[in-house]
């Protein structure tokens, strides 16, 4: 019983990717419903910070992944992605606003 704890608690972590990448991590990890609501306004917000939150504990029972460290491992690779896209977003959103301003 203790491990199961423990195990589940690992999946109590922020998930990047399911927050910043929702359309194709929640097609990626069959949540359907979550893709559609991520495109209708002001709910789209909400289930944003929803996945990012409880993402990891809503993908993991419909995974193919044997343990929770392996589900954990492949979302390492996710968030990663999703940091590196955040960063470029904010390079180009900088770069925007400096030439903006140059014109």
């Amino acid at each position: 019983m203790n491990n199961f704890q423990t195990d589940t608690n690992k999946l109590k972590k922020w998930n990047w990717a399911a927050f910043y990448l929702t359309p194709i991590w929640s097609i990626a990890h069959k949540l359907p419903v979550y893709t559609v609501l991520c495109f209708i306004p002001f709910v789209n917000f909400i289930v944003y910070i929803y996945l990012g939150v409880y993402g990891n504990r809503l993908a993991y029972p419909k995974s193919a992944y044997d343990t929770v460290d392996d589900f954990m491992e492949v979302q390492k690779y996710w968030n990663l992605w999703a940091l590196r896209f955040i960063y470029i977003t904010f390079i180009l959103l900088i770069l925007y606003i400096i030439f903006d301003f140059i014109d």
